[in-house]
């Protein structure tokens, strides 16, 4: 997606004119004066940005992949050039969460403070005109006010904050940090966190959807938003031993929400559990003020049990 030397003649004046012209964009003070991340360098075939620049942060993160594995995965041979759903959707095949950066320039320099490389969309062109490109941000300088940027075939390339705050704004800002379930972005907040890792659920990714819902359980400890999540991803995963388990400790954040005592329910009946199964959904409707929709799980697990009669899997049931 390297521009052409007409495109680039067609910018200089626009990038002259924002240069003299624009505010200077504001740097939080919190931040090191100077970042340089040491994130691997791919330089990129003719319209191959996206496959480099998803190969950098996948690389960085400990994911064995190289732009060629990628390319196919990303590239759309007819717009020559990468959709970003289709590299949102390679970043998770490859276990990362692509999560979406908001915030702007404050937000940018606060995740590649915290080591999180991020990767970006630019127009390079003009906004009736677009040269679409993808790069990764690696670094910034708080002296010169300028990024370090892997774009195209230069490595650790330095622009100047204002020139690169140009093309990012006619990309509507796109951009999104990729880290493993081991890292959790320094913009990021619990809502934030998990609707990004939903996006695991949402394509079938269960058991990575897990992992990220584990990390929210660990950066956030007793958030019920978390806990819920992980429990249903679990009972979801055909693992209702380790749901009940959630369920119960979900419980202790709010013991009155019927919400969690209509999910405990059911993961108690997958384990074989009716009775305590029925005793979880007596509570739910004993908090729901005897709401409809627990009259019907009631009902259904009621209806169940007289079904199943088996013997629980391996697991002691609670006696509440």
């Amino acid at each position: 997606m390297r521009p052409t030397n007409r495109c680039l003649a067609l910018l200089l004046p626009v990038l002259l004119a924002a240069c003299s012209s624009a505010p200077r964009p504001s740097i939080p003070l919190d931040l090191h004066y100077q970042r340089k991340l040491d994130v691997p360098f791919f330089a990129q075939q003719t319209y191959h940005c996206g496959p480099a620049a998803l190969a950098e942060t996948a690389v960085y993160r400990g994911v064995d992949t190289h732009p060629d594995s990628l390319a196919d995965k990303v590239f759309v041979p007819g717009r020559k050039g990468a959709f970003t759903v289709e590299m949102r959707a390679a970043s998770r095949r490859l276990g990362l969460m692509p999560f979406y950066l908001r915030g702007g320039l404050p937000a940018l320099l606060t995740e590649v403070d915290a080591g999180n490389p991020v990767l970006v969309l630019q127009n390079l062109g003009l906004s009736w005109w677009p040269t679409w490109h993808y790069a990764v941000v690696v670094g910034y300088d708080r002296a010169d006010r300028s990024l370090l940027l892997h774009s195209g075939t230069r490595a650790y390339y330095r622009v100047a904050m204002t020139t690169f705050l140009e093309t990012w704004q006619r990309a509507n800002y796109w951009a999104i940090v990729p880290v493993s379930a081991q890292q959790v972005p320094a913009t990021a907040d619990l809502n934030t966190y998990l609707r990004a890792a939903l996006e695991f659920e949402q394509t079938g990714e269960l058991a990575r959807a897990i992992d990220f819902y584990r990390r929210a359980e660990i950066n956030w400890p007793m958030a019920k938003p978390a806990l819920l999540a992980l429990a249903n991803a679990h009972l979801a995963n055909d693992d209702p031993v380790a749901s009940m388990a959630v369920y119960r400790k979900a419980l202790q954040t709010d013991p009155q929400d019927p919400m969690l005592w209509n999910n405990y329910a059911f993961a108690l009946l997958r384990a074989e559990c009716g009775a305590a199964a029925m005793n979880a959904v007596s509570r739910a409707l004993l908090y729901a003020d005897g709401d409809p929709r627990y009259q019907q799980s009631a009902s259904e697990i009621r209806e169940a049990m007289q079904q199943r009669r088996k013997q629980p899997l391996s697991v002691s049931c609670p006696s509440f």
